[in-house]
């Protein structure tokens, strides 16, 4: 399955989305604050979502549906 990332990172309320690139729907989303710190701890590196590279965007899209899956986890579970 293919993905679109829509990062809009240099404006009053940053958000990063995942979509499926064939329906559009919202797969991830990432705001503000979360967004910031995630990009704070290196989570999520600028120069990777400027990348045309598409190996490197399959990685980082694999990576943020990860971080989505550990963030839900540690909150079912603490």
């Amino acid at each position: 399955m293919a993905y679109i990332i829509d990062a809009w990172l240099d404006c009053p309320h940053p958000y990063l989305k995942v979509l499926n690139s064939i329906s559009g729907r919202e797969v991830l989303k990432f705001e503000s604050g979360e967004l910031n710190n995630m990009l704070e701890n290196g989570d999520v590196c600028v120069d990777d979502l400027r990348t045309t590279n598409q190996q490197t965007l399959e990685e980082v899209v694999r990576q943020l549906a990860l971080y989505s899956c550990r963030k839900q986890l540690y909150r079912e579970l603490c």
